[in-house]
């Protein structure tokens, strides 16, 4: 896909704690919303910032497409407890052409190949991905210590012909992530759910080696790799923004001219990475 334009939030940087007290955890520095903290209040203003940046009316927004792993918190009426955050989010910005759906669990680069599949197929041309994570309901694997970073996105897409993509299975078995959802939710301030997602201590490394192997067979159709930080044995230097590790790329970078880069993202439900190019844009075609 073509990214137009994107921006990004991520809050206080925290490091995951092991509440059980076992030698073997996962130490991960990641970004966490305070308590209260609403997802619509940061999706909208962005959504509006970057149409309006790019002089789209938000009812000629084709397609929305929302992702998230831990969904809570989308808006400030609490009777709403609906895991999906595209309509809310629809409603808000007044895109009332668009068509939407959610690809809640999908990786980044298997949701972005989704996308460009379908606007293809649809002539979709104005195209919202948004991602919201808040993971104030939702436990960290109380063993691990494994817990995903909270965070803001919106990105402004156009469809790319040329796109490619690949999955590529760790080396090793891997035991991959689930959720346990809470099944008796009766309040809005109910935990919601708990990451459970056992301590494997070659993850890491089986992570980087995949997606090195994977770089040496593309690197020929990008310029730069953007690969996910979800786990990290340095975690002093680096934070784990696990799926918005992009969407911080290209806030931060300091170009702005037209940027082929490759990006692996790390399935942690299905244990493999995900691979697909992009072009990242400035102006709109």
């Amino acid at each position: 896909m073509r990214i137009i334009d994107a921006d990004c939030y991520l809050p206080e940087t925290v490091v995951s704690e092991n509440t059980t007290y076992a030698q073997e955890c996962y130490s991960i520095r990641h970004a966490k919303f305070e308590n209260g903290t609403v997802g619509i209040d940061y999706l909208k203003p962005m959504a509006i910032g970057l149409l309006e940046n790019h002089q789209i009316n938000p009812e000629d927004v084709d397609l929305i497409v929302s992702l998230s792993l831990a969904p809570d918190h989308l808006v400030h009426d609490t009777s709403i407890m609906g895991p999906k955050i595209g309509h809310p989010f629809q409603g808000a910005i007044g895109a009332n052409n668009a068509f939407v759906f959610d690809l809640m669990e999908s990786s980044l680069a298997k949701a972005l190949s989704i996308i460009n599949t379908l606007a293809i197929a649809e002539s979709y041309h104005n195209i919202l991905l948004i991602r919201y994570d808040q993971n104030q309901s939702f436990e960290q694997d109380q063993k691990s210590g494994f817990i995903s970073s909270d965070g803001v996105a919106v990105a402004l897409l156009e469809a790319d012909p040329t796109q490619a993509t690949a999955t590529y299975a760790l080396e090793k078995a891997i035991a991959p992530l689930s959720i346990d959802l809470n099944t008796d939710i009766k309040s809005a301030d109910d935990r919601k759910g708990r990451f459970n997602l056992t301590f494997q201590p070659e993850l890491c490394s089986d992570i980087e080696a995949t997606c090195a192997a994977a770089h040496a067979r593309n690197s020929a159709a990008y310029d730069t790799p953007v690969v996910e930080s979800w786990l990290s044995e340095k975690t002093e230097d680096q934070l784990n923004a696990g799926p918005f590790t992009l969407f911080q790329w290209i806030k931060n970078s300091q170009s702005r001219t037209a940027a082929k880069i490759g990006v692996y993202s790390f399935d942690p439900f299905a244990s493999a990475i995900d691979f697909v190019t992009l072009t990242v844009e400035g102006e709109k075609a």
